[in-house]
């Protein structure tokens, strides 16, 4: 669509405002072009108009809605399952205490990260996620290195997260044969574990690739056995296993780690507690998979991350009270307390039911997983950070997913549970190295996102989930959690270690950074350049460059900038619609709501102008509705005051209507004079225009949201006309 000039603008001016037939003209053509393919990859307007903005095509289809990707991050993450099984390290650095405590705080500690990471998504929503926003909000100078180590670190953690969830199926399956078998029990290889994760890793591979289309369809069911089978688990403990007093389970804190205090033992522990509330985000990988991804993805995250607390919560509380010794479910054959106390409730043959569709949901949400891993490799590769980028980012024509990108995936994952041959302690060494690397790419994506909100909030997209004015506390909170997180995540489980007990994070992070700056010095810096090269608006000057000189701009300049330079828009439309000025007629105010409809999200500020004359008579409503929707934020989730100018006009034809005793005389007006409450009733019964229109419009005011500021004034021929005994009635 070309771009209107600006005599197709039909606006008026009064110095440096604009007016609102501009804005209105405006509308038609700020909407995204349609394109043929919306309707092949099921795009909304709003996706579109989102991949546009960063330069990317829609290569994938968008075959999940909210729903069912409400059940792809339920399953993907397997809250409940895999925190009953990643305990341990909790039960012997703290005890019982530790196990609910640090749940708790982790979980409030969380909430500013996912606020943060919605509000990102919503601006954003693309499969690169983290370093896509690093890229995005970084300065200049340093998005280039910030984004490529953020790119590395997130599928270092991806692919790290998926060898765990592969890892964990096959001990549990080694679990289930122990339980049955004390033979098996006594001998059981690591080795056979491995095998297993390899093989469970082929066919899930030959899923995402041969079933991809149904992948959507059928995890509502699955979703529905998720919750079916968290009964199943839960109710049986509760009614037949032993209990712990209420002592042991909120009071007893007990350090087996031989750490030099309670206090830093139970930091130690909280390892389960920080991985548990991690990879939400795997919504935001599928966001270029996902109908109206920018509404859609914010709501996902925040509504799993609730959902799998609440399981968690309950699921740590069934097997906080109902294991009242520590020592012999830490000690069991299966390597799981959690089966200890399932052992104790339940007779084999329930438990062994109870074992096998635990196992099979774990299958499920690593298909899951595995989709949002490919996601996340695929989109990496795309930007040309990794070495055979161009063959990992094809995307198979006939199915329209990155198939190259699964079979990476797989292949590395088999790989990664070679570690698991050398010592089952390793299996919480892989836990530990994909949190530490997630959490490093929360920290520096939201670090970025507040500098850039700091700095320059005008260049910041539209946010359909917005934080407003609690961006700022919210971003430096969840900057100091994730790096709280980051920092306990690299401590072993016990104070005194030798290589099976190693926290194997830190040196195995250590050598992939050194891999990922040793590809990016010997030869990645020349092909990877990040995603903000292709953002519309920020393609050819630097982003501090650009800001500076559109800030030169005046409110008239930038609008015919706007209309004329198709690729400065995207920059443009927030500055312009920051402010809008209100006016009293109903036209006039009709089209103002009009252009809210399309871009309120970017309106601050209101500046309401309206005149009362001489011969106004009184109308009920004097303001418009349009004007009164307006005035109480109808639209504009962003607005934060409201500055209201009331011209008066006493004025016929240049002379004064008439002389009175309020000091309207010979052309001489007195204004401070204070008006007391008598004559303030006998004038306003006299102009019967300033009752009505005044009070309107504080009524509409002071019924709006508390948070926005309300500036209200009276002018007369440019100065301040300052009506006390107004004031006094009308309680302003």
């Amino acid at each position: 669509m070309s771009a209107p000039t600006p005599s197709d603008l039909r606006h008026e001016r009064d110095g440096a405002e604009k007016t609102i037939e501009s804005s209105a003209s405006m509308q038609l053509d700020l909407e995204p072009a349609l394109e043929d393919t919306g309707a092949q990859h099921k795009s909304t307007t709003s996706d579109m108009e989102n991949m546009r903005r960063m330069g990317r095509d829609q290569e994938l289809v968008r075959h999940f809605r909210l729903w069912s990707m409400i059940s792809f991050v339920a399953l993907a993450t397997a809250a409940w399952e895999l925190a009953i099984f990643g305990i341990s390290p909790a039960l012997i650095d703290g005890g019982h205490p530790s196990l609910i405590y640090s749940s708790v705080w982790c979980f409030v500690g969380f909430g500013p990260i996912y606020l943060s990471m919605s509000e990102m998504a919503s601006m954003a929503p693309i499969a690169g996620a983290q370093y896509h926003w690093v890229s995005e909000f970084a300065p200049e100078r340093a998005q280039k290195i910030l984004s490529y180590f953020t790119g590395w670190s997130s599928t270092l953690a991806w692919q790290a997260g998926n060898a765990w969830g592969l890892i964990l199926i096959g001990t549990l399956l080694q679990a289930i044969i122990m339980v049955n078998s004390e033979a098996y029990a006594e001998s059981a290889p690591n080795w056979h574990g491995t095998i297993i994760v390899i093989v469970i890793s082929i066919l899930a591979v030959a899923a995402n690739v041969f079933g991809a289309k149904w992948l959507p369809y059928w995890q509502n069911a699955a979703f529905a056995l998720h919750i079916i089978a968290y009964a199943g688990f839960i109710i049986p403990i509760w009614v037949n296993a032993p209990k712990a007093s209420h002592f042991q389970v909120w009071g007893d804190w007990q350090d087996r780690g031989g750490w030099p205090s309670i206090g830093l033992s139970v930091l130690v522990g909280q390892l389960p507690a920080l991985s548990s509330q991690t990879a939400i985000d795997s919504a935001v990988h599928m966001a270029e998979e996902t109908r109206d991804a920018s509404v859609s993805i914010p709501r996902v995250m925040m509504i799993t991350w609730v959902f799998n607390y609440v399981t968690i919560f309950i699921a740590l509380i069934t097997i906080a009270y109902h294991m009242p010794d520590i020592d012999l479910a830490v000690a069991d054959s299966t390597g799981y307390p959690v089966i200890y106390v399932l052992k104790e409730s339940m007779p084999l043959a329930w438990l062994n039911v109870v074992l096998i569709v635990i196992l099979l949901l774990l299958i499920f949400g690593n298909l899951s997983y595995l989709a949002s891993v490919t996601r996340d490799l695929f989109a990496f590769a795309r930007d040309q950070g990794l070495p055979f980028s161009p063959w990992i980012s094809q995307v198979d024509a006939k199915r329209s997913i990155p198939t190259n990108a699964c079979i990476v995936t797989g292949t590395t994952t088999a790989l990664l549970s070679l570690i698991y041959i050398g010592s089952p302690v390793a299996f919480y060494a892989v836990i530990s190295l994909s949190t530490v690397a997630i959490l490093q790419c929360y920290c520096f994506s939201i670090g970025c996102l507040l500098w850039r909100r700091i700095a320059y909030p005008e260049t910041l997209p539209p946010a359909k989930f917005s934080l407003g004015i609690w961006g700022i506390p919210t971003n430096i909170a969840a900057v100091l959690f994730s790096f709280y997180s980051f920092f306990w995540c690299f401590w072993p489980q016990e104070n005194h270690v030798n290589a099976g007990g190693f926290n194997w994070a830190s040196p195995l992070f250590v050598v992939t950074g050194i891999v990922a700056f040793a590809y990016y010095f010997l030869g990645g810096r020349k092909k990877y350049h990040g995603p903000v090269v292709h953002i519309e608006g920020r393609k050819s000057l630097p982003n501090e460059l650009l800001n500076a000189i559109l800030n030169e701009l005046g409110p008239g300049a930038a609008l015919h900038l706007s209309c004329t330079c198709q690729r400065l828009r995207q920059l443009l439309v927030p500055r312009v619609f920051r402010t809008i000025t209100v006016p009293d007629k109903t036209n006039q105010a009709e089209s103002v709501l009009a252009v809210v409809k399309a871009h309120g999200i970017h309106v601050q500020r209101i500046v309401f102008v309206g005149t009362a004359k001489f011969d106004d008579v009184k109308t009920s409503p004097a303001l418009p509705v349009a004007a009164q929707k307006l005035l109480s934020g109808h639209g504009m989730p962003n607005l934060r005051s409201v500055s209201i100018k009331l011209e008066l006009n006493f004025m016929q034809g240049g002379k004064w209507v008439e002389v009175d005793e309020f000091g309207i005389y010979s052309g001489n007006c007195i204004f401070n004079h204070t008006e007391d409450e008598d004559e303030v009733r006998v004038a306003e019964a006299k102009y019967q225009w300033r009752t009505p229109k005044l009070s309107d419009l504080w009524t509409e005011e002071t019924t709006s949201r508390s948070a926005v500021a309300v500036r209200a004034k009276l002018h007369y021929k440019g100065e301040t006309y300052q009506n006390e005994g107004f004031a006094r009635n009308n309680n302003i």
